[in-house]
């Protein structure tokens, strides 16, 4: 009984001990320094053991592209380590895309530089500890302690679209947020009248709205062969045709006597005068004429804005068919409240939300506004605005956009992405970098948008880094549930 009794003593500490020793190596698996540095084109996050001189120490490094924050991948990298007028180079070994780990032995302690010797070398601040036990105590303070941070992973980061941004201060314009109306512009728009009286025939299925159209294409065709002499195309054809072969032969007699002076100038003139416009009208019956119908060609390339009669039905002479235009340009027309007027006058630019979503500027879309009015009429209490803009296929004749209109007045303020905004309950919130991997949720008070950016009034400062694509991943990480800022890393 003894001798069991004092094997489970045994077997007790021992168990005791294993897990005092994996609870060692745990925490001295997770106390490690976090470095982050940016250069003009990349993210440098770093985690390190404790850097004591004569010892070797670890460096697992995360090199993001700050063009599109994907992992960078390089065969070969190498990093230094400077203290003071000592140096130390590394080669990285490649753990997984974008993750490389150093080694390194510092021979002196000090304050000094990890740079990353590849494209424009980011470098962080280190410290080199001249004991472990330094190294220890400094280690513990450093340590980011916060109740409200969310882990999001590099690797998870860099597979989907996701990117951060510092906060600055900057001027932040008065906008004017309003709806516009899309209109054709003047000039680029043919309304097609039907030169005869009669049964209109489109030149196929094809002829509906929105069709893109060439010059010179027949669009349509009048029948009018049972309609009485004085609107029939082909006794118009034949009249033109008789009234052609008279003013030919009668300018080419008197053509003839002017060389004998038996006929004057001005006689010779008028002759041909009437020659002209007679065989101008020839040439045309007979170009658009063809078996007892009078066909009609479209003026310019453009697309179909409208159609106003059905194929098979009777129009008049004059009577409008369709409406084409060229599509080079488009109207934004907008009507603004009075109180409005002043900002109008320092009107500096605006935004343009597409049916897609995506919100373009007014300089993207190559264009400006061309007036603003000075007076309100009898009809409206409101001022109109106009603005050109060049055509975009997304944009459609007679359709709504929004509009933020954006005017020379203004303060300093900070603003962030809209897409760096997220909601809940009706409260706003902004995911505030602590590291790379490691986020705040806080709240924020919101102020203006020019549909892009937003102003905040409350809750961040300069200086802070948000998180701006990629926020709502961020705040299903959270609703994940995910604990370790070691997870998925390749150590």
């Amino acid at each position: 009984m003894q001798l069991r009794y004092l094997i489970f003593i045994i077997l007790s500490a021992i168990l005791l001990a294993g897990c005092h020793h994996h609870h060692e190596e745990t925490d001295e698996h997770h106390h490690s320094f976090i470095y982050t540095a940016y250069s003009d084109s990349y993210e440098l996050f770093a985690e390190a053991d404790p850097m004591v001189r004569g010892r070797h120490s670890h460096v697992i490094v995360h090199l993001t592209s700050l063009s599109d924050f994907k992992p960078v991948e390089v065969e070969q990298l190498k990093a230094t380590l400077t203290i003071g007028q000592a140096s130390e180079e590394s080669e990285a070994e490649m753990l997984s895309s974008g993750i490389y780990e150093f080694e390194f032995e510092p021979a002196v302690a000090g304050e000094g530089l990890l740079t990353i010797n590849y494209g424009d070398k980011p470098a962080v601040n280190v410290t080199v500890f001249a004991d472990g036990h330094s190294a220890h105590e400094a280690v513990e303070e450093a340590e980011i302690s916060n109740t409200n941070a969310i882990t999001f992973p590099k690797e998870q980061s860099w597979k989907v679209n996701f990117s951060t941004e510092e906060c600055k201060s900057g001027q932040v314009n008065r906008v004017v947020k309003t709806m516009a109306q899309v209109l054709p512009s003047v000039g680029d728009e043919a309304v097609i009248t039907a030169p005869v009286a009669g049964v209109v025939t489109f030149a196929s299925d094809a002829i509906v709205e929105g069709r893109q159209v060439g010059a010179g294409q027949i669009l349509f065709a009048i029948d009018n062969s049972s309609l009485k002499d004085d609107g029939n195309i082909a006794v118009m054809a034949s009249q033109a045709e008789s009234d052609y072969n008279l003013a030919k032969n009668e300018y080419e007699r008197k053509a003839a006597l002017s060389q004998d002076k038996i006929v004057s100038e001005a006689d010779l003139m008028e002759a041909k005068r009437n020659y002209e416009n007679a065989k101008a009208r020839y040439d045309n019956l007979r170009r658009n004429y063809s078996s007892g119908k009078q066909r009609v060609a479209a003026p310019f390339g453009g697309y179909v804005t409208s159609l106003t009669v059905r194929s098979g039905e009777f129009v008049q002479t004059g009577q409008s068919v369709m409406s084409i235009s060229k599509g080079g340009n488009l109207y934004l027309k907008a009507e603004l409240q009075p109180k409005f007027y002043e900002a109008l006058q320092t009107f500096s630019s605006a935004n343009i939300k597409m049916p897609s979503g995506q919100v373009v500027s007014l300089e993207e879309l190559d264009g400006s506004m061309l007036s603003y009015g000075k007076s309100i009429g009898a009809n409206s209490a409101l001022i109109p605005v106009t603005f050109k803009i060049k055509a975009n296929k997304q944009l459609l004749p007679g359709t709504f956009v929004e509009m933020f209109i954006k005017s020379g007045e203004g303060r300093y303020g900070i603003t962030v992405p809209e897409e760096s905004i997220v909601e809940e309950m009706g409260n706003y919130f902004v995911f505030v970098q602590l590291t790379p991997e490691l986020f705040e949720k806080r709240e924020v008070r919101l102020g203006g948008t020019d549909g892009n950016r937003r102003e905040i009034l409350s809750g961040i400062s300069e200086g802070d880094r948000v998180v701006g694509k990629g926020a709502v991943m961020v705040k299903l990480s959270q609703a994940a549930g995910t604990l370790d800022t070691h997870s998925g890393h390749v150590h």
